[in-house]
């Protein structure tokens, strides 16, 4: 596939009328991403009708010419580089000049999976995007009802005495507790004992779910305590139970509250590193998981996984991936921020 691309871009800059002796055939190829052969075979694999046929493409720069475009490379760095020649830059401000090669945004970065460090290029958070989201709704379905039940049954049922006061103490502390010591914990039961796969949604999500806790029964707990007693007598005077007085009055009145908290814990689930590197989310996966629920259990990773990884790489490339993960991160943050505000705004109750 390599030596079409290079066939291609020989007559492209014949059409220009550019000089094909400045640069040998091998060094204007690599102006290409090396991810550009396996795109071409992939497109020719789904459609085999147009073999023989002229198709326009357009494929990524390589790592080295994409940062000459943004201007962290120049020609002075590039003669004591062995990735990129003067030359091979002066063959790019030629295709920029006439509209062959152009700078825009990829969008490939958001849906494309991770890349080899010979590719930093075509590196995306496509599985790191899927990952965070299947976490997300785990966490989402297992600590919500788990939280409020909990905060319910010690807020309005449980009786005061020693037991209840240790189980406060405990959440409590629970709520203080490192991060990685959940994933520890993760390793040791979910992966270890029970014997769930690594580097899967599922075992992320159940280690995020124990370490989000202890903050959504904080939240709740505070939300109904926010409700003033006379809402519970006063169900309670016309002849309601103390499960009715409870369900349909003061949870109802506590849902803004408990909505904002359930968010917020969930956003600081987003945001965390250290327990999914103990269960191996940190592990190079290079196809997107599946549809749920079979994809809870394939590999993936997570966005504040992927940055680390990035960070880690030694082609200074990723280092602008990293740095695109981290405003997509806090996209997602500030989004899931924004709303909680809106809901505690919208349901908010005042006496």
């Amino acid at each position: 596939m390599r030596p079409s691309i290079a066939d291609a871009l020989e007559a492209r800059m014949i059409a220009l009328g550019l000089d094909t002796d400045a640069i040998d055939r091998e060094a204007a190829a690599a102006l290409v991403s090396r991810q550009a052969p396996a795109t071409l075979r992939n497109y020719v694999r789904a459609n085999p009708d147009a073999i023989g046929t002229i198709q326009p493409f357009e494929f990524l720069a390589g790592g080295r010419i994409d940062a000459y475009l943004k201007g962290d490379v120049t020609l002075q760095s590039a003669e004591r580089d062995r990735n990129v020649s003067p030359a091979q830059l002066r063959l790019a401000d030629a295709l920029r000049e006439a509209g062959t090669l152009k700078q825009r945004f990829n969008f490939g970065f958001l849906t494309d999976p991770d890349a080899s460090d010979q590719r930093p290029e075509a590196a995306g958070l496509g599985v790191a995007i899927l990952g965070s989201l299947y976490m997300m709704a785990i966490v989402l379905v297992l600590a919500l009802p788990i939280g409020v039940a909990a905060s319910v049954y010690l807020e309005e049922f449980a009786p005061k005495n020693r037991l209840t006061d240790i189980v406060e103490v405990n959440i409590s502390n629970l709520a203080a507790v490192p991060s990685i010591v959940f994933g520890i914990l993760g390793l040791a039961i979910f992966i270890n004992f029970m014997g769930l796969p690594q580097s899967a949604p599922i075992v992320g999500g159940l280690v995020l779910t124990l370490m989000t806790l202890p903050t959504i029964i904080i939240s709740t707990r505070a939300s109904l305590k926010s409700v003033p007693p006379s809402i519970r007598d006063a169900a309670l005077g016309v002849g309601a139970s103390r499960m009715q007085a409870v369900f349909h009055h003061v949870l109802p009145l506590a849902a803004p509250g408990i909505l904002t908290g359930t968010i917020i814990g969930l956003a600081q689930a987003l945001g965390e590193t250290a327990p999914l590197l103990l269960i191996g989310m940190v592990a190079f996966v290079r196809d997107h998981p599946g549809a749920p629920p079979e994809g809870f259990f394939d590999p993936a990773t997570a966005l504040p996984v992927q940055i680390f990884n990035w960070t880690q790489r030694s082609d200074p490339a990723f280092v602008e991936r990293a740095s695109g993960a981290i405003i997509v991160l806090l996209v997602f943050l500030l989004a899931m921020n924004a709303l909680a505000i809106v809901l505690r705004r919208r349901f908010e109750r005042r006496w």
